[in-house]
């Protein structure tokens, strides 16, 4: 029955994302579709293929992440199968809403590298981590940049969501490490949080919820201060997130020079206005960011590019950084499922 419902969800999501899908692509298109025909016919191949690069220099980067994690607890573990777990992370991640399918995919793959299910999580939570403390730096500096330099100043209401954005993943990476400090303040505020759930008819049973939380909280405090314990390894590991997402961020460059604009945006401004995209889509409750990640793409980087040029550059960026990921992880997932037979 578990089983179902879950298959049920995923098809629900895939439907849910080719219906925005569609609807992305009617008002791209509905004002200009010729010329962005003609745009598409014009492109230089050199330049998209440069695009795919840097795709694939993101999935590198953030794979060493985990690769550099998880060889302290097997040391016979291979490169290439955390390449092709984060690979198809992209997939159980894009069709997931605030991409909540890939941990559990991972900690799941992870087992079947022979690793124990709780370094499993270890390696799947100061892998998040490193991530999260990657991309508020990365945010911290497109927020500051903005601020001095006014770059943004008549896009006021993404600006806010914006704030909004850096603020959840700011929150969150704090979460993380109070969570790593304050274990006993932490369990103290789970239990009057599942006591309370408990007197509303919410939780079932307090004391197992209870139990539960607490050894949660108990093993995430050892593994973030596993991670911070040694700090040269966290460097290594932020290092690796932070070249992964500056890879990710320099994508609409190549695009843009693929059409022959060298001088609308300089790579300082595509990552910041990326940056500031990403955080946007943070907080979208739909898979992949699905509608508001292209309606604030255009916002941004309409301020530098404009008509059937922007629509083809948000398609394009589009597909690079999501479709196809999700694309490439379907079939990486098929093929490692014909292999298990």
């Amino acid at each position: 029955m578990k089983n179902k419902l879950q298959l049920k969800s995923k098809n629900l999501n895939i439907i849910l994302i080719f219906l925005l899908t569609m609807a992305v692509l009617y008002f791209s298109l509905k004002d200009n579709f010729e010329e962005v025909i003609r745009h598409l016919f014009d492109l230089n191949i050199w330049w998209i293929i440069i695009g795919f690069v840097l795709i694939f220099g993101y999935w590198f980067f953030i794979s060493m992440s985990m690769f550099n994690l998880a060889k302290k607890f097997e040391t016979n573990i291979k490169f290439i199968e955390i390449l092709k777990i984060n690979v198809i992370t992209h997939f159980f991640n894009g069709i997931t809403p605030f991409a909540s399918g890939g941990q559990p995919y991972q900690i799941y793959a992870l087992k079947k590298q022979n690793i124990d299910i709780v370094d499993c999580t270890s390696i799947c939570i100061q892998n998040f981590v490193a991530y999260q403390l990657a991309l508020v730096l990365l945010g911290t500096i497109a927020i500051l940049a903005n601020n001095i330099f006014d770059i943004f100043a008549d896009v006021k209401i993404l600006k806010l969501f914006v704030v909004i954005g850096y603020l959840v993943n700011l929150s969150v990476a704090a979460g993380l490490f109070a969570i790593s400090f304050t274990q006993k303040f932490n369990k103290f505020v789970l239990k009057i949080i599942i006591t309370l759930g408990s007197k509303l008819k919410i939780v079932k049973d307090k004391d197992e919820s209870i139990a539960r939380f607490n050894a949660h909280v108990a093993k995430f405090n050892k593994c973030t201060k596993m991670l911070l314990k040694d700090k040269s390894n966290l460097a290594k590991v932020v290092l690796y997130n932070l070249v992964g997402l500056v890879c990710n961020y320099a994508v609409p460059m190549a695009v843009l020079y693929s059409m022959g604009d060298y001088t609308s945006m300089s790579i300082y401004l595509v990552i910041l206005a990326s940056a500031y995209v990403m955080l946007i889509g943070s907080f979208i409750p739909l898979p992949g960011g699905t509608g508001g990640l292209e309606y604030s793409f255009m916002a941004f980087f309409g301020k530098f590019v404009s008509g059937a040029k922007l629509s083809l550059l948000m398609l394009l960026w589009r597909f690079m950084t999501y479709y196809f990921g999700m694309i490439v992880g379907a079939i990486t997932l098929n093929f490692g499922r014909r292999d298990e037979k």
